[in-house]
Protein backbone atom coordinates (compact mmCIF):
# COMPACT_ATOMS: atom_id res chain seq x y z
CA UNK A 1 0.00 0.00 0.00
CA UNK A 2 0.96 3.29 -0.91
CA UNK A 3 2.10 5.78 1.92
CA UNK A 4 -0.47 8.32 2.43
CA UNK A 5 0.99 11.77 0.92
CA UNK A 6 -0.04 13.74 4.45
CA UNK A 7 2.98 11.50 5.94
CA UNK A 8 5.41 12.83 3.26
CA UNK A 9 7.91 14.75 6.33
CA UNK A 10 6.51 12.68 9.36
CA UNK A 11 5.03 10.16 10.65
CA UNK A 12 2.39 11.06 13.17
CA UNK A 13 -0.91 9.97 14.55
CA UNK A 14 -3.17 12.03 12.03
CA UNK A 15 -6.54 10.36 14.05
CA UNK A 16 -5.26 11.82 17.25
CA UNK A 17 -4.84 15.44 15.88
CA UNK A 18 -8.30 15.20 14.50
CA UNK A 19 -9.74 13.91 17.51
CA UNK A 20 -7.86 16.68 19.68
CA UNK A 21 -9.22 19.59 17.46
CA UNK A 22 -12.80 18.15 17.27
CA UNK A 23 -12.37 17.98 20.92
CA UNK A 24 -11.40 20.84 21.53
CA UNK A 25 -13.77 22.85 19.30
CA UNK A 26 -16.52 20.63 19.67
CA UNK A 27 -17.00 20.16 15.72
CA UNK A 28 -15.93 16.94 13.50
CA UNK A 29 -13.32 17.63 11.59
CA UNK A 30 -10.94 16.36 8.80
CA UNK A 31 -7.64 16.66 6.87
CA UNK A 32 -7.52 15.14 3.54
CA UNK A 33 -4.98 13.05 3.64
CA UNK A 34 -4.00 12.74 -0.12
CA UNK A 35 -2.13 16.45 0.14
CA UNK A 36 1.16 16.27 0.99
CA UNK A 37 1.89 19.10 3.50
CA UNK A 38 2.97 22.41 2.91
CA UNK A 39 6.46 22.84 3.95
CA UNK A 40 9.03 25.94 4.21
CA UNK A 41 12.53 26.23 5.33
CA UNK A 42 11.88 25.28 8.97
CA UNK A 43 8.42 23.60 9.16
CA UNK A 44 5.75 21.79 7.37
CA UNK A 45 1.76 22.20 7.81
CA UNK A 46 -1.32 20.75 7.15
CA UNK A 47 -5.03 21.86 7.48
CA UNK A 48 -7.73 20.79 9.71
CA UNK A 49 -11.13 21.92 7.83
CA UNK A 50 -14.20 21.87 10.47
CA UNK A 51 -18.08 21.32 9.10
CA UNK A 52 -18.37 24.97 9.51
CA UNK A 53 -15.57 25.73 7.14
CA UNK A 54 -13.55 26.88 9.87
CA UNK A 55 -9.66 25.34 9.11
CA UNK A 56 -6.73 25.25 11.40
CA UNK A 57 -3.55 25.06 11.20
CA UNK A 58 -1.40 22.07 12.32
CA UNK A 59 2.46 23.16 12.65
CA UNK A 60 6.04 21.08 13.08
CA UNK A 61 8.94 20.85 12.17
CA UNK A 62 11.12 19.73 9.78
CA UNK A 63 13.13 16.70 11.72
CA UNK A 64 15.39 14.17 10.82
CA UNK A 65 17.67 15.14 7.38
CA UNK A 66 15.87 18.26 6.60
CA UNK A 67 16.06 19.74 10.14
CA UNK A 68 18.30 22.44 10.06
CA UNK A 69 17.92 23.16 13.84
CA UNK A 70 18.89 20.56 17.04
CA UNK A 71 15.43 19.35 18.78
CA UNK A 72 16.56 21.39 21.67
CA UNK A 73 16.49 24.69 20.52
CA UNK A 74 13.30 23.59 18.56
CA UNK A 75 11.63 22.79 21.57
CA UNK A 76 12.78 26.28 22.70
CA UNK A 77 11.77 27.86 19.66
CA UNK A 78 8.78 26.73 19.98
CA UNK A 79 7.73 27.42 23.75
CA UNK A 80 9.28 31.01 22.45
CA UNK A 81 6.32 31.29 19.60
CA UNK A 82 3.34 30.02 21.78
CA UNK A 83 4.70 32.98 24.81
CA UNK A 84 5.06 35.60 22.26
CA UNK A 85 1.54 34.73 20.05
CA UNK A 86 -0.21 34.45 23.88
CA UNK A 87 1.27 37.98 24.76
CA UNK A 88 0.70 39.84 21.58
CA UNK A 89 -3.24 38.48 21.63
CA UNK A 90 -3.55 39.42 25.51
CA UNK A 91 -1.58 42.54 24.85
CA UNK A 92 -1.79 44.10 21.77
CA UNK A 93 -5.09 44.76 18.98
CA UNK A 94 -2.46 43.14 16.50
CA UNK A 95 -4.01 40.11 14.84
CA UNK A 96 -1.68 37.31 15.27
CA UNK A 97 -3.48 33.46 15.34
CA UNK A 98 -4.74 31.81 18.46
CA UNK A 99 -2.70 28.55 19.61
CA UNK A 100 -5.21 26.00 20.55
CA UNK A 101 -2.31 23.17 21.63
CA UNK A 102 0.89 22.61 21.38
CA UNK A 103 3.77 19.92 22.48
CA UNK A 104 7.07 19.51 22.17
CA UNK A 105 9.38 16.34 23.14
CA UNK A 106 13.23 15.84 23.41
CA UNK A 107 13.27 12.76 24.50
CA UNK A 108 10.88 10.71 22.82
CA UNK A 109 11.76 8.27 19.77
CA UNK A 110 9.61 10.44 17.51
CA UNK A 111 10.52 13.59 19.01
CA UNK A 112 6.90 15.35 18.47
CA UNK A 113 7.02 19.35 18.19
CA UNK A 114 3.86 21.28 16.99
CA UNK A 115 1.97 24.23 16.98
CA UNK A 116 -1.71 23.99 16.10
CA UNK A 117 -3.20 27.34 15.41
CA UNK A 118 -6.21 28.79 13.73
CA UNK A 119 -6.77 32.42 12.54
CA UNK A 120 -6.33 35.01 11.21
CA UNK A 121 -4.60 33.13 8.29
CA UNK A 122 -3.72 35.94 5.51
CA UNK A 123 -4.90 35.03 2.24
CA UNK A 124 -2.17 34.42 -0.34
CA UNK A 125 -0.80 37.81 -1.62
CA UNK A 126 -1.43 38.89 -5.08
CA UNK A 127 1.47 39.45 -6.95
CA UNK A 128 1.69 42.28 -10.11
CA UNK A 129 4.33 42.73 -12.30
CA UNK A 130 5.30 46.49 -13.62
CA UNK A 131 7.60 47.21 -16.31
CA UNK A 132 10.87 49.36 -15.68
CA UNK A 133 11.15 51.02 -18.84
CA UNK A 134 12.54 54.18 -20.15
Amino acid sequence: MAKLKVFRYSHFDLDALLLLAGTLRKQACSCDNSKPPLAGSLNWVIFVSFEDGVEWVFRSPHSGQRAFLSGEYTCRLLSSEVATLKYLKAHSAIPVPEVFAYRYATHSPRRVHNLTVAGPIAPPVKMTSVCLTS
